[in-house]
């Protein structure tokens, strides 16, 4: 609600999602096919359609990309919840 009357907190904000979907999306890192899915389960959370989870930030609209913004607060708040420790079995 506060970027509606704060412009260059809506700037900030954009050019940080922005930069998290470029690192998600770099071909170039060895997890990218494991980043590909992550981004795509959290588009789903958002409620995106899944034709529109390749485009960029600028082409969203303002409802897709506080969706977008609650379902990243969302998966932030889960993994607080992880179990501290965890081992891969075997």
């Amino acid at each position: 609600m506060r970027e509606k009357y704060h412009p260059l907190t809506r700037k900030s904000t954009e050019e940080e999602l922005s930069r998290f979907l470029d690192d998600m999306r770099n071909k170039h890192d060895e997890h990218h096919d494991d980043n590909v899915r992550a981004l795509s389960a959290l588009f789903y959370l958002a409620g995106i359609k899944t034709a529109r989870h390749s485009i960029e930030i600028t082409e969203m609209s303002d409802d897709e990309k506080k969706a977008l913004i609650i379902a990243m607060n969302h998966c932030r708040a889960m993994v607080s919840l992880f179990p501290k420790q965890l081992t891969l079995p075997g």
